[in-house]
């Protein structure tokens, strides 16, 4: 089957099939299509992490008790709770909440208000998009493997700038 496009002087998309059947789309029915065909894979996905999460509440429901996640670890961490590594999560979270908000906020006010159009901002809001756009989970598995290598803090500490420049 062999399909082929041509656009029209309507912007309207012209669709002809080998047998000689052919469809004309414009832009709008082309975007509905692209959207429902996202959606409708958005939701298989969704529906395949509802069912993987429901399999694993379902059988694990019976591990997670109110002692194992208040408990300290005991017997070298073969028995006991979870406690410390929820509190460390916790502080480690508000800790970098602490260090970031106002960073964060200090800068976009300088960026926004103060500092002129020049390269250099050109370059630091640049760095910002791309850095929108990356991934949580690649700079998580990235940020790991940076700490456990010998140049680690280096690399943990310039990953971000290197990262949006390319």
């Amino acid at each position: 089957m062999e399909l082929s496009t041509k656009v029209n002087e309507n912007d309207h998309k012209s669709l002809r099939v080998q047998g000689g059947l052919s469809m004309e789309l414009n832009a709008r029915t082309s975007e509905k299509i692209a959207f429902s065909l996202l959606t409708l894979s958005a939701m298989t996905v969704a529906g395949f992490v509802v069912v993987i999460l429901a399999y694993i509440i379902y059988n694990g429901y019976s591990a997670i008790s109110i002692e194992f996640l208040t408990e300290m670890p005991r017997m070298r961490m073969t028995q006991g709770g979870i406690y410390p590594a929820i509190a460390g999560t916790v502080y480690l979270i508000l800790g970098s909440m602490a260090v970031a908000l106002p960073v964060g906020i200090m800068a976009a006010i300088y960026l926004n208000e103060y500092a002129g159009e020049n390269r250099t901002t050109w370059l630091i809001e640049m760095a910002i998009n791309n850095l929108q756009g990356l991934h949580l989970s690649y700079s998580g598995f990235s940020d790991s493997h940076f700490s456990l290598s010998t140049s680690g803090l280096v690399l943990l500490c310039c990953r971000p700038a290197l990262l949006s420049l390319f």
